[in-house]
């Protein structure tokens, strides 16, 4: 047969689920690549490769007449299932990693190990080493740009842990992969990373008993909360001395584009456009997270119940392109 004709030989995803990284190149029916030889076969590849018919390209032997091959060189064929490298947790306090997920499990760990960290060092009323939010941030964009074209559905981009630590991450994730979507790269998509990552700083500052309160807050008590949009500003600008594009992400999270948001009430795209981003992806996790004072809503409740506010909390066009970044088969 000619070099030029593509042939594949369909693969069954049993035959890949023991083994932890690809023995051969994976292609769609058309013939393009998808993941390569060597590949770490994460549980979230697995799970992608389920709704996608997969194909390899047949070994060299396979072209030749069974005459061609003398006796002696015919390949032995051996078989041995390897077995799944287990993740190894360092920190007891991250308890739970999303298999499910295109973020690869070590890269889950060492974000909310960084992570942790940082929240840990500024309730501590310290100023954290740089180098552990940049860290996460180089993390967090490199792993979404090597998975955009990977997700099937938005449980597949985010990270599981107490609230605490996990939102901040799960924001950065869906921020950046919503940011690569309407256009954004290079040095922007890592400000707003990292203003994404930073963008609840300030509540370090807000009293426990207020935040993790299960019923409803008091007036008086939402006013506090209120003031970690302004504190994390400060936080983010003065005291880890990053710059204005990264603070002001904290400052206008909570704007909403009809103009009731706190903390200044401003409306439309007087709004930065990183913090529109933002805004979205908070509000998203927030729904389908567990809190103390609320119970998780599945995803496509989550995107409903964002719809039927549209242009009064967020950007219409920014939201649409949230709705549609996947194709949503959970």
């Amino acid at each position: 047969m000619g070099e030029g004709l593509f042939i594949v030989i369909p693969v069954l995803i049993k035959d890949l689920e023991n083994l932890d990284r690809l023995p051969f190149d994976i292609y769609s029916k058309s013939g393009r690549l998808i993941f390569r030889t060597g590949e770490a076969l994460t549980a979230g590849k697995v799970l992608q490769l389920r709704f996608i018919e997969i194909f390899r390209k047949p070994e060299k032997q396979v072209f030749q007449l069974e005459e061609e091959l003398e006796p002696s060189k015919t390949p032995e064929i051996k078989e041995t299932p390897k077995q799944k490298k287990p993740i190894t947790i360092d920190s007891p306090r991250i308890r739970e990693i999303n298999f499910d997920s295109t973020i690869s499990p070590d890269a889950q760990v060492s974000i909310k190990t960084e992570v942790h960290k940082l929240v840990d060092t500024m309730v501590n009323g310290d100023i954290p080493d740089p180098i552990v939010y940049t860290a996460a941030r180089d993390k967090i964009v490199t792993e979404v740009l090597d998975t955009v074209d990977k997700v099937n559905h938005l449980n597949q981009l985010r990270v599981f842990d107490d609230y605490d630590y996990s939102h901040a991450v799960n924001v950065s994730i869906l921020s950046v992969m919503l940011a690569y979507k309407i256009g954004i790269s290079g040095i922007t998509l890592q400000t707003l990373a990292l203003g994404a990552l930073l963008h609840d700083i300030g509540k370090t500052r807000i009293p426990k008993q207020i935040l993790h309160k299960p019923g409803a807050l008091t007036a008086k008590e939402y006013e506090i909360v209120k003031l970690h949009a302004p504190l994390g500003y400060k936080i983010v600008k003065d005291e880890l001395g990053l710059p204005e594009e990264v603070a002001v992400i904290a400052l206008e999270h909570q704007e909403k584009f009809d103009g009731t948001g706190y903390p200044k009430g401003i409306s439309g795209d007087t709004i930065g456009r990183m913090s529109q981003i933002v805004s979205v992806c908070d509000v998203y996790d927030a729904i389908v997270s567990t809190k103390v004072y609320s119970n998780p809503k599945p995803s496509q409740d989550a995107l409903k119940i964002m719809l039927n506010y549209g242009s009064k909390w967020f950007n219409p066009s920014i939201l649409y392109k949230f709705a549609h970044m996947t194709s949503f088969k959970e």
